[in-house]
This record gives structure tokens, C-alpha cells and sequence, in this order.
């Protein structure tokens, strides 16, 4: 093992770490709770299904429009966090559902929900990460993952995971973020996903931008501005990062609004693996 191999793990580790931080405590939250299910338009879902991600109900029936996935197929949520679209989405689909987080409390959480809307039968969670999930090759009818391919450490080898996992054929449908100026905590700034996906083996079918994304985020870091007192007395330290990112994101800091549209445009993106 080499020492860029080293580091990049202690990286992981350490942020995994804070993820487990952050879903050991999120379901003592309300307040956040309230915050991201009114906001994206979520409120008459079953109370288990409390996503941490910016994508409307709309967007989220649109995913599952795209995703095409019917009863008995395998859906893998790739950083599935918590669990709850992909839970939604089985739950809609009939299909089964493989979650792969690299927070451990995250996966708790998720099965928690599986269990509370009767999915434990339907779905399964395992440790693993964008760039190594640990699951099967060529063993997914369908994979999703939302708002977390940014995140990678590598974002051109978790669309090469992504299709190493899917059956030729099948549909990867993700979100996240162009970034065409620099951001202080994007570990691999992506400019247009495009190139990377036909380098991972993938056709393109749908490449959109998400001009309602901006004004969402906006709303949701507005709320979570708001209710900075609330939050800390039901996460304590941990909910700092993200009432950090809750002012800088939007330019309260710097001046710089990095989900404008020209800066950093939310992506929702459908490819078949070849």
C-alpha cells in the first residue's frame, strides 16, 4: 500500500466517521426532520422516509420514471445513506433493494426504515463506498444514487464501479453537481459527467439540468439558517458543518453563489450501461 492509498483511506475513514456522527443523532432531530420533508415537498410520504438531499417529490418520481425497475428486479442505492429513496423506491417498484454506505450508522438507520415500513424482507444494507461497493459483477438490473457522486474521492472510478455492477443493459440514474468554479470541499470537481460516463462504458439517454434545484437549495440552507438554535440543542457539535455549508453554499460568506446556475448547476443524469 502506498502513501496516497494511506491517506486516501484515512480520509474515508475520517469522514465516514462524521457521517456516523451526524445519523446516530438525526433521528433525534424534528426540526431537521421538518425542515427537508416540507421542503421538498415530501410531508404525506410515511414519516420513515426523511432524505438528506436536495430532489423534489417531482424529481424523485421522475428518477423512478427513468429507472424503469419493476417487481423482482435488483436496485442497488449507491451511497444510500439513511436509506429512505431508496426504500421509496422499492416500496413504489416491488423491486429489491441493495443499499451500500460507508457510514455504518447510516446503514443502521436505513434498516431501522426498512423495518418500520415493512421492507426488511425487500431490501438489504451493506458497508461499502462509491469506488468499492463490495457487491456482485453484472449483478444489478438498476442502480440509483442521489446527490453523493460528488463526493467520491474519484469520481470517474465510481461510475466505473457503478458499471461494473449493472447487467449490460441497465440504467445508472444519479444526481449531483457540475462544478465549473472552485469549491473549497469538492474533492474532484467535475465540470460535465458526460466524458467520464462514456469512459465508464455507459450511453447517455438523459442529461439534464434542474433549473428548480437553486431556489430549493436556497429554501432548505434558509430554514436550516433559522433554526441554527434548535439544531445544536438537538445535534450538538455535529450539525456544524452543515450550518456552515448552510451560509457558504449560497455566498452568505464569500459573495460567490456556487449553485447558480452558471457556477454550479444540480444534474439529473440517465445511462445504460453498454
Amino acid at each position: 500500500m502506498n502513501a496516497s492509498t494511506e491517506q486516501t483511506l484515512d480520509a474515508n475513514n475520517a469522514e465516514a466517521r462524521s457521517f456516523d456522527d451526524f445519523y446516530q443523532r438525526q433521528d433525534q432531530s424534528t426540526t431537521l426532520k421538518a425542515i427537508f420533508r416540507e421542503a421538498l415537498g415530501i410531508a404525506e410520504l410515511p414519516a420513515a422516509i426523511v432524505p438528506y438531499s436536495f430532489v423534489s417529490f417531482a424529481d424523485l418520481q421522475r428518477i423512478a420514471a427513468l429507472l424503469h425497475v419493476q417487481a423482482g428486479q435488483s436496485l442497488a442505492d449507491l451511497a444510500c445513506g439513511n436509506g429512505s429513496l431508496g426504500l421509496w423506491l422499492a416500496q413504489q417498484t416491488g423491486a429489491h433493494l441493495t443499499g451500500v454506505d460507508f457510514s455504518a450508522a447510516a446503514l443502521t438507520a436505513a434498516q431501522a426504515k426498512a423495518h418500520a415500513l415493512n421492507l426488511s424482507a425487500q431490501s438489504h444494507f451493506a458497508l461499502g463506498s462509491l469506488t468499492a461497493t463490495g457487491l456482485t459483477d453484472q449483478s444489478f438490473d438498476a442502480a440509483v444514487s442521489i446527490d453523493a457522486i460528488w463526493l467520491a474521492h474519484d469520481q470517474q472510478q465510481a461510475l466505473h464501479e457503478a458499471a461494473r455492477i449493472l447487467h449490460p443493459g441497465a440504467p445508472l440514474v444519479f444526481t449531483s453537481w457540475e462544478q465549473h468554479i472552485p469549491m473549497p470541499f469538492v474533492k474532484q470537481p467535475v465540470a460535465d459527467y458526460r466524458p467520464l460516463l462514456e469512459q465508464a462504458d455507459f450511453a447517455i439517454e438523459t442529461y439534464e439540468h434542474l433549473p428548480h434545484s437553486e431556489a430549493l437549495m436556497k429554501d432548505i440552507y434558509a430554514r436550516i439558517r433559522g433554526a441554527q438554535a434548535e439544531l445544536l440543542t438537538e445535534f450538538g457539535p455535529t450539525i456544524q458543518g452543515l450550518i456552515g455549508e448552510a451560509h457558504f453554499v449560497p455566498g452568505l460568506v464569500d459573495g460567490v453563489n456556487y449553485i447558480a446556475p452558471e457556477n454550479g448547476p444540480h444534474v439529473l443524469v440517465c445511462a445504460r450501461r453498454l
